[in-house]
């Protein structure tokens, strides 16, 4: 399970630095979108993290 935290920390670092970096290339909604789907790559890393802290806790 670490390596998947792991990856999904770079995915959503990427998707997050993703409008900064492309700058006026991109539109508003295709930004608004890269930022939507950091924050759902964020979200599921988040989840995972307290699912194993508790499984963690229950042994």
């Amino acid at each position: 399970m670490d390596r998947t935290m792991q990856t999904l920390a770079l995915v959503a670092l990427l998707l997050y630095l993703a409008p900064a970096a492309l700058g006026p290339r991109l539109s508003d909604n295709q930004r608004t979108w890269l930022w939507r789907a950091a924050a759902g790559a964020l979200a599921v890393g988040l989840a995972i993290a307290v699912i194993e802290t508790i499984r963690w806790f229950a042994r």
